[in-house]
């Protein structure tokens, strides 16, 4: 079982500055681990427009659960949980944000932030592994014996752009500007894999009213980032041993080249006495962009493959709703 208990504690000095403080206490029963949090943040209007917000929190979170019920054998059909008393990853955060009301449907909003996390399972010997990188792949790696003793820091700054809806339009807009290191049982300071630097994100619509039942609507979706890191495989001992071998030195060193998608909905939608129906045409990846899923080796060309992701791909539906 995991236990937790906060408390907090709000206090306005004054009708535009605010102060918050809180207090977070986990408990794992399975190893008797646990981590007691401080956080604090303050907001400061300073004017009906304008405001700026700071603070600061310490975070934890458990390893996946899997990870505390790896076996070692030590012996013949003698076993070992050797994973069993990883503690708490922890983190820094400290975070800054200002935000601008330019008029009542559009809003600016920017935070800049540190991270600086510890504890991070890595392997007692000297290699690359970190659970700094959990969950970039699909296949979760059973690594036994680990120990608390890895390091990550991430900082960047978050730009967000919105309109509300309203005269049948709106708009999101938002960037992400970051970098993210990893330092693995060897001590060398790497890329994590989701140091991508950067992503775009955006999100327009407009609707037009063909009658009191009936309206059409144009929504469309614009993703872009730096490419995903990869380690390069070693081409000539694959070869060798007919199978994939990493040049682990340039763990997470190289980048794929840049990812960009635009995706597309036009619907009509009709209100009747007691449904509402709904046909929509969506166009995934409207420009084809050939966007790279990932690189393997083939036993069979003895060749390095590059396989990519969903290119374009046209569809329509029907819906009722009740």
């Amino acid at each position: 079982m995991l236990y937790q208990m906060y408390g907090q504690w709000e206090h306005r000095l004054n009708q535009n500055f605010t102060l918050y403080g809180g207090i977070n206490l986990e408990y794992f029963g399975y190893n008797d681990s646990w981590s007691l949090e401080p956080r604090f943040n303050f907001e400061w209007e300073l004017s009906e427009n304008h405001s700026i917000s700071g603070g600061y929190g310490y975070h934890s979170q458990l390893q996946p659960l899997f990870l505390y019920f790896v076996q070692t054998r030590t012996g013949k059909e003698q076993y070992l949980k050797t994973n069993k008393n990883l503690d708490f990853t922890n983190s820094n955060q400290w975070i800054a944000g200002y935000n601008h009301t330019f008029e009542s449907d559009i809003q600016l909003k920017i935070e800049g932030y540190y991270q600086h996390q510890h504890n991070i399972p890595v392997t007692e010997y000297d290699s690359y592994f970190s659970l700094a990188n959990y969950g970039a792949n699909f296949h979760l790696n059973r690594v036994d014996s680990l120990v608390n003793e890895g390091a990550s820091r991430n900082y960047g700054v978050d730009v967000t752009l919105e309109k509300f809806f309203s005269n049948n339009y709106y708009f999101l807009l938002t960037t992400s500007i970051f970098d993210s290191k990893y330092r693995g049982s060897n001590g060398k300071l790497k890329n994590t894999a989701f140091n991508n630097n950067y992503v775009v994100n955006a999100l327009a619509g407009y609707e037009y009213e063909l009658s009191d039942k009936g309206t059409i609507a144009l929504n469309l979706r614009m993703v872009a980032s730096g490419g995903k890191r990869y380690t390069p495989i070693d081409l000539e001992k694959s070869r060798e041993e007919n199978e994939v071998h990493y040049k682990k030195d340039l763990t997470n060193a190289k980048q794929f080249k840049d990812y960009f998608r635009l995706d597309g909905r036009l619907s009509y939608k009709k209100d009747d006495k007691n449904i509402t129906q709904e046909w929509a045409l969506d166009i995934t990846n409207l420009t084809d962009h050939q966007n790279i899923f990932n690189r393997t080796y083939s036993r069979i060309t003895k060749n390095i493959k590059t396989e990519y992701q969903q290119g374009f791909y046209p569809m329509m539906f029907y819906r009722i709703h009740f």
